[in-house]
């Protein structure tokens, strides 16, 4: 028998730790924002009182009044307080997500302890059996047992009072072994989960380096101790310090969010902008965009292609050029992969359409195939857990879309989507989390209303939705948001939310191989498409001999090791199944 090497946490789960970043020195750093926002207030207070003071004054002239108090350094200093503003929240938010990452790896380390104890009392009890019946079996703590207790040395013997020995461990080593079993599974899920965070961790850096960047703008202000001017200087009435403003120079184009041509359409949406995030709605972009003439729309293009690529209301056409543009600034973006350096010259030349494309917020959205008149059928595309944008550059997102529209001679276009940070095994965008899920959902409604509907190439066309894994939550917190399709396909699909129903006049499917995972992680809940056989079409296939989590990522891949499943939803859309 093999001795048992003790085993530590660490040992089982990846070497690197997502257990980094200091949410103390965050939430100080969020601290010392608030307070050049107070200072930054304090400016937009003295300009307010510094304009009613002048214009109560007679003896300065209009043009003095003009230079010194303009409205436009008002704005200016109102906007380096949104800029600041926004910089204390993003401490605020990373803090948070890191305090988050580090409970949940200390969780996860604390149930690896707590299987691998398990193991070691399995461990004790299969040497027990070993030693009273006279077997020679080596042990890997990794491995586990059979089922079956081994047969004994040859000179054991097969006396009756051995064969009662035996009859009497045989349930005993049965259950531990199936507990020594249950163990090492509980331990791959925990390592998945080790995985997920540390690309939570990640994931969560990369967007505060991101937000802090856009803080930069040189549309905006450079916001510091001393804010100076070049070209205004605003006396502070109530002190004698004097505050300045120094408006920053112009930036590339795949970084500026803002332009003078933009100012008509976002007036009337300033506040809406400003607190929620969101844009213009799409018929209000759609009218400022055709008031425009070419000209300025070409402009638009060219100058300030990150935001015309991803505003709703814009034609497709539109956005894909303007999303060609931004992407010849990724490409030569400093710290990127050759892999994600291809994809953006592949949509810098046309090769690769985006409808949505912005990294710094993990926001893209691929269309595949054309839209035009022999268009019959859209696919909306919903990739599964822990998609990221590095699945986007590798293709791996896209299989099932680039099949299917390959394969059906140019009548079908296809969106893969992932606009915003996706679903993920744990934090705050965990699969569990009804609520993350519906805000998700109800994106996708959103964009099928405002994007894919309004288009007029793609109406009237069938609307398909196929979603991997937790992609079907997603969905279904799309159709409860109002998304209406012909057809659903769920790909090995999680559970839906609690109050989805059925639309009576979709057609529903779902795909999976035979020992698919989620079958596992979701077994007995509510609204699993692979249970709802009174709603759902099955289609399943043999899983010959993969694991689990391999056949539920295989059902998502291309034909090269899924075209058995991948022919069958094509024929489902030709309508000969």
């Amino acid at each position: 028998m093999s001795v048992l090497v003790p085993v530590l946490p660490c040992e089982v789960l990846a070497v690197e730790t997502p257990v980094s970043g200091d949410p103390g020195e965050a939430h100080e750093a969020e601290a010392r924002l608030n307070r050049v926002s107070a200072h930054l207030q304090q400016l937009v207070d003295t300009t307010r009182s510094a304009r009613a003071h002048f214009s109560a004054n007679q003896s300065l002239t209009i043009e003095r009044v003009e230079l010194v108090l303009s409205e436009r350094v008002q704005l200016r200093a109102q906007a380096a307080l949104a800029v600041s503003e926004a910089g204390s929240s993003a401490f605020r938010s990373y803090g948070e997500q890191i305090e988050s990452i580090h409970a949940q790896a200390r969780q996860i380390e604390d149930r690896v302890s707590e299987q691998l104890a398990e193991i070691r009392g399995c461990v004790s009890e299969a040497r027990e059996i070993l030693a009273m019946l006279q077997c020679s079996v080596q042990l890997h703590w990794n491995i586990g047992v059979p089922l079956k207790l081994p047969r004994p040395d040859a000179d054991y013997g097969d006396s009756a009072e051995n064969a009662e020995l035996r009859a009497r461990y045989e349930s005993q080593w049965c259950v531990a072994a199936l507990r020594w079993r249950s163990a090492l599974e509980e331990l791959q899920l925990l390592q998945r989960q080790w995985r997920s965070l540390l690309d939570d961790r990640v994931e969560a850096e990369r967007l505060f380096v991101s937000k802090l960047e856009r803080l930069s703008d040189g549309d905006a202000l450079h916001v510091s101790d001393s804010i100076e001017a070049s070209a205004v200087i605003v006396p502070a009435v109530s002190t004698s310090r004097q505050t300045t403003i120094r408006v920053g120079a112009a930036i590339k184009p795949g970084e500026r969010r803002s332009h003078p041509l933009l100012t008509n359409l976002y007036d009337e949406y300033a506040l809406q902008l400003a607190t929620t995030g969101k844009s213009p709605p799409a018929e209000a972009v759609a009218q400022w965009w055709w008031r425009l003439t070419e000209s300025q729309r070409q402009q638009l293009i060219a100058e300030a292609p990150l935001v015309v690529g991803n505003l709703a209301g814009v034609p497709l056409e539109s956005r894909v050029a303007a999303n060609a543009r931004s992407a010849e600034h990724f490409a030569n973006a400093e710290g990127i992969s050759a892999q994600e350096a291809d994809y953006w010259n592949r949509v810098a030349a046309g090769r690769v359409k985006l409808v949505v494309s912005d990294p710094g917020n993990s926001r893209i959205v691929e269309m595949i195939g054309e839209a035009g008149p022999d268009t019959v059928r859209v696919i909306t595309f919903l990739p599964g857990t822990m998609s990221q944008m590095k699945h986007f550059h590798a293709g791996s997102a896209q299989q099932v879309a680039q099949y299917l529209v390959t394969r059906s001679s140019g009548t079908s276009v296809a969106f893969v989507y992932k606009d915003g940070s996706w679903v993920s095994w744990l934090g705050p965008g965990a699969n569990t989390n009804y609520d993350r899920l519906q805000e998700l959902g109800g994106q996708v409604a959103e964009f099928q209303r405002e994007v894919v509907e309004r288009e007029p190439s793609l109406q009237g066309d069938s609307q398909v939705a196929i979603a991997h894994s937790a992609g079907m939550s997603v969905l279904s917190g799309a159709e409860l948001s109002g998304a209406d399709f012909d057809t659903v396909m769920s790909l090995g699909g999680a559970f839906a939310l609690r109050d989805w129903r059925p639309d009576p006049g979709t057609d529903y499917h779902h795909f999976q191989y035979d020992n698919d995972a989620i079958n596992m992680i979701d077994g007995g809940r509510l609204w699993t498409p692979h249970e709802l056989n009174d709603v759902f079409q099955q289609h399943v296939f043999d899983s010959e001999g993969l694991a689990r989590f391999e056949s539920h990522s295989r059902i998502a891949e291309g034909p090269e090791t899924n075209e058995e499943a991948l022919k069958q939803m094509l024929d489902l859309l030709k309508g000969e199944i």
